[in-house]
């Protein structure tokens, strides 16, 4: 059996301990079990009171001081309920998150060092960066989140704009960040031909491509905000208490255990932090999925069942997309299907004029796989490249399949263009098949390798 050995609980004071003369010890983790409830909580208040009151004073200092009209936030991580109580007397609640940020396990920022695990988050819906960042929003107040990344060279990057994007809509989260643009404007940063570190998206070229995407899934309400709002609210013992258990993880300190798989379906917002109670996840009305993860509004189906099968599926009027394992599948959407043979990618239509697909005049549509550094190498277990980051041109596996778009009959005829790297057209016009069916007209694009880019158009022709 295992045994678990700690102190003789201490009910008093240990002789070294005056209140009066300041010399009452702060309690470590290891000693947490060791010490009196009410001596825990004590502690905790103190803290949380020192917080808070630091909050205050600066916000105070910022606006009557200094003038400034910008929003204030406390900062910028969830660091547990009790910072989160104290952040939320601020103007908004912040929190960053990455899925599968590089670990450095001897010497912090190590350029040799590192690694990754090299596993997409779409096979992994209950430890979603989803659920561990709506624990930080608190009702009625704004809630960004002000570093965002699956951060290279993670082989499945293409995954993180359009996820966060729908779900951040889903959330009716108010803005979202990705950690960063550039970090140096040195040449070789702003080359264009190369990817410069873990963070820098200027040149990651699976990302970048998919913001416009992205902007119009969570800035013009594409993805509508999930129709039911779950809250829950905490007692103060419990706020202070849950800096017992691990903070790290998708736990919610309710009474009871409470899905993480929630947030995929319905938005979610901390209530009180000083409730006559904590809530309990029996009260509320939830069923785990079995199968797929479908929002309330059934925009968003998320399938995951194992090891290389998750699929995100985007259905909206304005948006349709496929992310995740989708080669040798065929995905039905609204106005959409796509067919293709590369393994894992993402794939958008996105309509750039603000009406439904199936009638708007200009469609962007996006093909995003992998991208890596020329000489990058990988070790062994391919969880790391060290400082082996290789050099220019960057290389982009290119996705090969077909895309189908059904168009109302009469709507104008579209003619489609390969897009360079500037998003211009270039070459001639591309090969399409193109027919009418049951009052829609239908058109096949074939993508690939011979068009050498990972953005397409569609424009009405008049």
């Amino acid at each position: 059996d295992d045994v678990i050995l700690h102190e003789a609980p201490i009910y008093g004071l240990r002789e070294d301990e005056d209140p009066w003369k300041g010399t009452v010890r702060r309690l470590q983790p290891e000693e947490f079990g060791s010490y009196t409830e009410a001596r825990f909580r004590d502690e905790a208040l103190f803290y949380f009171e020192l917080e808070k009151g630091y909050f205050l004073e600066m916000y105070r200092f910022l606006r009557e001081e200094l003038g400034v009209r910008a929003l204030i936030v406390g900062t910028n991580h969830n660091y547990g309920l009790p910072s989160l109580w104290a952040q939320s007397f601020m103007d908004l609640m912040d929190c960053h998150a990455y899925w599968q940020h590089p670990r450095f396990p001897h010497q912090p920022w190590s350029r040799t060092d590192w690694f990754i695990e090299n596993t997409p988050m779409l096979d992994e819906p209950r430890e979603s960066t989803i659920a561990r960042l709506c624990r930080s929003s608190v009702l009625g107040k704004p809630f960004t989140v002000s570093e965002y990344n699956h951060p290279f060279p993670n082989e499945y990057g293409c995954e993180a704009p359009l996820t966060i994007a729908a779900y951040a809509a889903l959330q009716d989260w108010d803005a979202v960040y990705f950690y960063t643009f550039i970090h140096r404007w040195g040449e070789r940063e702003l080359s264009g031909n190369v990817v410069t570190g873990y963070f820098d998206i200027c040149n990651d070229v699976v990302k970048l491509c998919q913001m416009p995407a992205a902007a119009v899934l969570f800035l013009t309400g594409a993805v509508r905000p999930a129709e039911r709002l779950v809250t829950v609210s905490y007692s103060v013992e419990r706020v202070f208490d849950s800096l017992k258990e691990r903070r790290y993880g998708v736990q919610f300190f309710t009474e009871g255990e409470l899905s993480p798989l929630l947030p995929l379906v319905h938005r979610f917002r901390v209530e009180r932090f000083d409730a006559e109670r904590t809530t309990r996840a029996d009260e509320i009305d939830f069923r785990e999925p079995e199968g797929e993860i479908v929002s309330d509004t059934g925009e968003l189906i998320w399938e995951a069942r194992g090891e290389r099968t998750g699929i995100l599926r985007i259905n909206t009027p304005r948006v349709q997309a496929a992310i995740g394992w989708l080669g040798g599948r065929r995905i039905e959407l609204r106005d959409v299907a796509i067919e293709v043979e590369t393994p894992f990618c993402a794939v958008s239509v996105a309509s750039m004029d603000g009406k439904p697909i199936a009638e708007s005049d200009r469609l962007l549509i996006v093909a995003a796989a992998r991208c890596a550094n020329t000489g990058m190498v990988w070790n062994e277990e391919r969880t790391s490249i060290s400082d082996r980051w290789g050099g220019p041109p960057i290389l982009i596996e290119p996705v090969e399949g077909e895309i189908c778009l059904r168009r109302a009959a009469d709507a104008p005829p579209f003619r489609f263009h390969a897009l360079d790297g500037n998003g211009l057209p270039k070459g001639d016009p591309m090969r399409v098949e193109a027919w009418t069916q049951s009052s829609r007209t239908i058109y096949v694009l074939r993508i690939g390798r011979e068009y050498g880019t990972v953005w397409y158009a569609g424009l009405s022709v008049r």
